[in-house]
């Protein structure tokens, strides 16, 4: 009686658990308010858009967006002063266009909210954000010139040019090259934004960071609500063998991962 009891007691506390985790990353998408936006031009030969970091300062959501299409949308920790760190959003493929990014509020609760600073209170209207007319397009990111230099840096690993990752999906060897795809979140070091990494290596001891092969899905419906690409595989089938190709075009959610970008290899 007493086993069944505690049983009961661990199951319920599992739930709880679950639920907890759930509404937390359900609550993160909510949409939020107090935005500001700017439009930047992307002139040709600038293929990075810079973003200053540092973990202590107020999380806020950026949305990136071109024509209207927004491309990625993430929480950040813009550097108000000093940053921690630069990162990038890829702009090689809008050279000429003009970017619009948007910040708002960041959602009451999301992963990596701890390291915010308490004595920075998000009542601070945005449009007085330092970190965000901090963003600028180049040629280069900074700490370029120092990458894989850093201290601290691991030599005999992989790790990622700009933040957080975790487990490698999509183990695949194709065209003599092989391919990792990893859990990424390219705009800080805490879990969240989970894009889809992209390495290549021909020996499996020197990589090569690509651009990420899989964005979160945007869902501008009324809930807000969109899609992260968590864990998964990948195959080669080039003949569709598997069939795997139909099963995506009956699936409305993988509509969607096709329309944001299936993991992809060079010549695919």
């Amino acid at each position: 009686m007493r086993k069944q009891t505690i049983m009961r007691l661990l199951s319920s506390i599992g739930i709880i658990f679950f639920l907890s985790v759930f509404y937390n990353t359900i609550n993160a998408q909510t949409p939020a308010k107090n935005q500001v936006k700017r439009e930047i031009k992307i002139l040709k030969g600038q293929t990075y858009l810079n973003l200053p970091v540092n973990s202590s300062d107020r999380p806020v959501r950026a949305t990136i967006s071109v024509d209207g299409k927004p491309l990625d949308r993430f929480t950040i920790n813009l550097a108000e002063e000093d940053p921690e760190f630069w990162t990038f959003f890829d702009v090689t493929a809008y050279q000429g266009k003009t970017i619009t990014i948007q910040i708002e509020d960041a959602p009451g609760r999301f992963p990596g909210r701890s390291t915010r600073n308490e004595n920075k209170p998000d009542e601070i209207s945005l449009l007085k954000s330092k970190g965000f007319y901090k963003i600028f397009a180049d040629s280069k990111f900074p700490g370029q010139d120092s990458l894989y230099k850093e201290r601290g840096r691991p030599q005999a690993h992989f790790s990622a040019q700009r933040g957080w990752i975790n487990d490698p999906n999509g183990l695949i060897y194709n065209n003599g090259e092989y391919h990792m795809y990893f859990q990424h979140n390219p705009y800080g070091w805490q879990w969240g934004n989970m894009h889809w990494g992209h390495a290549v290596s021909k020996d499996l001891i020197y990589w090569k960071q690509l651009s990420e092969a899989i964005y979160p899905v945007i869902d501008e419906n009324s809930t807000g609500f969109g899609d992260a690409a968590f864990s998964g595989s990948a195959v080669v089938d080039p003949m569709n063998t598997a069939g795997f190709r139909n099963l995506f075009l009956r699936s409305w959610k993988y509509m969607n991962l096709i329309q944001y970008g299936i993991p992809k290899t060079r010549n695919s």
